[in-house]
């Protein structure tokens, strides 16, 4: 029989209460812990067990093993106990198991819960050093009075020393023992998100004092985390507690909370002394004030002096106060007038009162500290020390909490410095105050680390990531900007399988300068992980290039262009072909891939003049050639009379010159190997050689008003030409005879008879060739009919010549078209005069002509006989209709 299978398995609970975010208490970790596993649906019986295992991570925990004999009540849930063993540190998911073992023959049933997530935090606070509480040190000079509590708002501050790992939820708590291990609580607080930018402070009311009398007292305390593990108890320090003793003179003036930065030290906020408005003083009430109608009269005393003398107090203007003087007017506010509180330091201050009855009295003296020089006396702080290898996943992964960077010692730190810092990307704003800082905090000693949070560095994100910091002291005067401090950042899957550079100019062997004129590109080639902010790094030589950025949609090979000044500055004054290193990395921010590195050769190197647009090597500074016509003479010219002749070609050598330097004649832009001269020895600057340029590669340009004729001069295996002025050749020499006309549809025997006119208006066909060679639409080509009257002989018919000038269009094409000779009464009919003297039968020619490169240009001449009649007499204009 086959059981119920469960449904819908629920996470465990666990039995006792977890803290906020399933923290286990530390009181917990003591004892094994009971597990609630939800009843399931189906149930044991004798032929069947349901084995119930708690799992820990993926570690069984505890299991029991139910049967029907074992199984507890159906409608109970199950509990098992975890063992301490397994209350590691850590955060851990737990769930639950049921194996059903079914009848047979179904396999067992495997069926494993949701799980809940567990936290275990067994790390305790560290407490910091000094480890104990921080009090004013006036309580260990004086002790405890009444006077002491008036002055300070009817309570005692303790200070905290920084401890490692404060966080939210810990709980600080403040024992006043009268002996050792009393562990009487004082005062507790819990900290808050506040407590992460100011001092942690405990305040201990004069109230809570009192009840506990005079007498010394010893003061301790410990911190709990959110868990409950206990830091351990701080050192104890004694404090006194003490009736006040007879005093002449008067309680201290008091001060505005907003106006002291510290009450330790009575020192003020900057604020206070920039404004320039002064301090504003609270007088507390003093004894046998004056009668209704009476006046006392009030005033401020201050000095600069360490150790003073009644004579050494500069006083403020008298304020008379009439009696009776309300209660509700204390603190009286007086205002200590700006001038007091400069220069930075400290001054004492008093007020004094003199009765309506003439007498005098002065109050206690207050010590106050005037600062608003910033840390580092206005320079500009060093950068803070960041870690020497780059921030990546693989970094954050094995620094969850962040990038740690120290702030190390400098000369003027007083304790309360704050540093709040900023982590920036590419753009670097010149005040970073309008930012979300990183993060804040007090510096407690030197050096002191700062953690930039793992979050905000990837929303950063990649780039030559930066961080910067203020200090604030504790009057709060402001540091100037820091020095930026360059972090190198790449997030993500970093740039991989990168291929060798490609510089495909190279590929006959070499860069040259007509590579370098075109511009020398560098070709990257694919590769994985990209991002469009990745950036090409190329190094040509040992240049670094500027990097380029990719982009979103790059071309590959991406091409990098290689300045000119680089190629150059990177050959230098080498001769002939110069290996050079080629190689480029990809960044990611700051953070370089692996180079990929070829080598190239590079030549640069040319003879002659220095060549004044370099590296274009068309050089002004080369003589031009001269040309000669063989036959005419003229230069710069060739006429009819030259046709079929070689051309000479004079050369004035340039300067330098030397043994085994080639020159290179080309006419029409081809070059002409049978012209090339080879420098000899002996010559010189200046000498003019003649070279030969076969008329063949002269009829090969053919005619034109300037063929461009020039030489380039160059050394043995090198690419780089120097290149002459052009000499622009008038030439008229070449003699175009373009392919003859045909006639179509001649009879088998190659007559132009009867059965060969076409069409009603019975018109010889011409097929004209192929002319695109020489022309184009839009020029004219002219057509000539020449009827001769006999088969034999120049008997010319005259009148029946035909001259067709024909434009060249879409119905008579340069590649070709078909001429009509036409009217038949005209031009064929003439031919056939079988009573006169030519005879029934007579010939045509056909041919053509155009201008071509300014000169005429005729075809040759096609013949054929023409016997325009049949058997039955001469050919009739309806022959074709007769026929059909």
């Amino acid at each position: 029989m086959k059981t119920n299978a469960p449904t819908d398995l629920l996470p465990p609970p666990i039995v006792t209460g977890l803290l906020e975010g399933n923290l286990l208490p530390a009181d917990m970790l003591t004892e094994q812990l009971p597990v609630l596993a939800p009843r399931w649906d189906g149930e044991p019986n004798e032929t069947n067990t349901h084995t119930l295992k708690i799992l820990w991570g993926t570690d069984p925990a505890a299991m029991v093993t139910y049967t029907s004999a074992t199984a507890p009540d159906p409608d109970s849930a199950r509990t098992l106990r975890v063992p301490i063993r397994f209350f590691e540190e850590g955060t851990f998911e737990v769930r639950y198991s049921v194996t059903i073992i079914q009848d047979a023959p179904d396999p067992p049933l495997e069926l494993t819960s949701h799980s809940i997530t567990i936290v275990i935090d067994t790390s305790v606070p560290e407490l910091g050093d000094p480890n104990e509480l921080v009090f004013d040190p006036k309580l260990f000079q004086d002790g405890i009075t009444e006077a002491y509590l008036a002055a300070n708002g009817d309570k005692i501050v303790a200070e905290v020393p920084a401890y490692t790992r404060p966080q939210i939820g810990d709980v600080i708590t403040a024992y006043w023992d009268a002996q050792d291990d009393d562990d009487t609580v004082m005062v507790q607080r819990v900290l808050n998100s506040n407590d992460y930018q100011e001092p942690i402070s405990l305040d201990i009311p004069g109230d809570s004092i009192r009840q506990h009398g005079t007498g010394t007292w010893k003061v301790r305390y410990e911190v709990k985390d959110r868990a409950g593990n206990p830091s351990g108890f701080s050192r104890y320090v004694s404090l006194e507690v003490k009736e006040d003793a007879p005093s002449d003179l008067m309680d201290p003036p008091l001060f505005h909370d907003r106006d002291i930065a510290d009450r330790n030290d009575n020192t003020l906020y900057a604020v206070v002394i920039t404004a320039e408005q002064g301090l504003e003083v609270l007088i507390p009430p003093w004894k046998n004030q004056a009668l209704p109608g009476l006046k006392d009269t009030l005033w401020l005393e201050y000095t600069r002096k360490e150790n003073p003398a009644d004579a050494d107090y500069e006083a403020t203007p008298v304020v008379e106060i009439v009696g009776p003087i309300p209660p509700e007017s204390f603190p009286i506010p007086f205002t200590l007038p700006d001038v007091a509180l400069r220069p930075d330091g400290p001054f004492k201050l008093r007020y004094a009162v003199q009765g309506w009855n003439g007498g005098k009295a002065w109050s206690e003296v207050v010590t106050l500290i005037a600062d608003t020089t910033p840390p580092f006396k206005g320079t500009e702080p060093p950068p803070l020390t960041a870690p020497d290898v780059a921030i990546t996943d693989d970094y954050l992964d094995a620094h969850p909490e962040g990038v740690t960077c120290t702030l190390e010692a400098y000369d003027d730190f007083q304790p309360g410095d704050r540093i709040t810092y900023w982590w920036v990307g590419e753009e670097r704003p010149e005040e970073p105050s309008d930012l979300e800082p990183a993060g804040r905090a007090i510096i407690t000693e030197l050096p002191f680390d700062v953690i930039v949070p793992a979050q905000v560095v990837r929303e950063a994100g990649d780039g030559g990531c930066a961080i910067v910091y203020v200090l604030f002291d504790k009057a709060l005067n402001r540091s100037r900007l820091s020095v930026w401090r360059d972090v190198a950042v790449a997030l993500g899957m970093l740039p991989a399988d990168l291929k060798d550079p490609l510089v495909q100019q190279a590929e006959d062997g070499q860069i040259d300068l007509a590579d370098v004129l075109d511009g020398v590109l560098v070709r990257i080639p694919k590769f994985e992980n990209l991002k469009a902010a990745d950036r090409i790094e190329v190094t040509w030589g040992d240049t670094v290039l500027e990097p380029e950025e990719i982009g979103s949609a790059p071309d590959w090979p991406v091409p990098i262009l290689v300045p000119t000044e680089t190629v150059q500055a990177e050959y230098g004054d080498a001769v002939g072909a110069k290996s050079t290193h080629v190689s480029y990395r990809i960044l990611r921010g700051a953070v370089g891939s692996e180079a990929k590195a070829i080598s190239t050769d590079v030549d640069l190197s040319y003879i002659g003049p220095v060549a004044p647009d370099w590296p274009d090597l068309n050089n002004p500074n080369l003589a031009s050639a001269k040309v000669y016509g063989k036959i005419s003479g003229l230069l710069d010219e060739l006429t009819p009379e030259d046709t079929g002749e070689d051309v000479r070609v004079d050369i004035a050598l340039y300067d330098p010159v030397n043994e085994n330097e080639l020159i290179d004649v080309y006419w029409g832009g081809v070059l002409v190997p049978d012209a090339q001269y080879i420098i000899q020895a002996g010559d010189t600057p200046g000498k003019v050689v003649s070279v030969t340029v076969p008329w063949s590669f002269v009829e090969q340009a053919g005619n034109a008003a300037q063929v461009p004729v020039e030489y380039r001069i160059y050394g043995p295996g090198s690419p780089n030409q120097q290149i002459s002025p052009t000499t622009n050749v008038k030439v008229a020499a070449v003699v175009v005879t373009p392919e003859a006309p045909t006639f179509l549809n001649l009879s088998p025997e190659g007559w132009l008879n009867c059965f060969s006119l076409d069409g009603a208006d019975h018109a010889v066909l011409v097929q004209v060739p192929d002319l695109s060679q020489y022309l184009a639409e839009g020029d004219q080509v002219t057509l000539t009919w020449t009827p001769l009257a006999k088969l034999d002989g120049e008997d010319v018919l005259t009148d029946a010549i035909k001259v067709e000038p024909i434009t060249l269009d879409a119905a008579h094409k340069p590649t070709g078209f078909v001429w009509r000779v036409q009217p038949f009464e005209d031009h064929i009919a003439p031919t056939h005069d079988p009573d006169g003297p030519g005879g029934p039968a007579g010939r045509a020619r056909i041919h053509y002509a155009f201008d071509y490169q300014g000169q005429p240009a005729t075809s040759d001449v096609t013949e054929a006989r023409v016997g325009m009649f049949t058997g039955a007499g001469e050919c009739s204009l309806n022959f074709g209709e007769e026929e059909g």
